[in-house]
């Protein structure tokens, strides 16, 4: 928010000095409050906290105010983003565990349920290598019943 609020103040004071005469100076301070705004946009925190909100606000629940309880919810949505790009695959899987956080989190009222329905479910979050072994397996057992199948079609003929 500091870096937003800077931002925009020094483009305020660049348009007046532009308006002044002063190019250089407004050249300079429009760059600053340019760069300050573009770091503010791009910030990993920022984005965590909107993707929390906008879940939030889908799923009708209050997010409490307590200052812990955010940051578990950002570190739990921290790793949601970081495995959900490490492995597409099972983005599925991470989201219906997701929603079903969500929805319990809707009926909670207090922060310490919440910390518990978090704490619950991060715990509950699938290891990725647990994952992928049991991809592997199903990946083996699609093969051989197309095998089996590709068999048939051939004994068919």
């Amino acid at each position: 928010m500091r870096n937003k609020k800077h931002g925009i103040i020094a483009l305020f004071i660049s348009i007046y000095f532009f308006s002044i005469g002063a190019s250089y100076i407004g050249f300079v301070l429009a760059s600053i409050g340019i760069l300050l705004l573009n770091k503010w946009r791009t910030n990993p925190l920022r984005q965590l906290e909107a993707a929390i909100n906008n879940d939030a606000k889908r799923f009708h629940a209050q997010v409490p105010t307590s200052y812990p309880l955010k940051m578990d919810l950002v570190r739990f949505y921290s790793k949601y983003s970081r495995l959900s790009v490490l492995y597409p695959a099972l983005k599925t899987t991470y989201n219906d565990l997701l929603e079903s956080m969500w929805k319990n989190l809707a009926t909670a009222k207090d922060k310490n349920t919440w910390k518990k329905i978090i704490d619950l479910t991060d715990k509950n979050w699938p290891e990725p290598v647990e994952l992928q072994e049991l991809l592997k397996q199903k990946l083996n057992t699609v093969r051989k019943e197309t095998k089996l199948w590709e068999e048939a079609i051939v004994n068919a003929q």
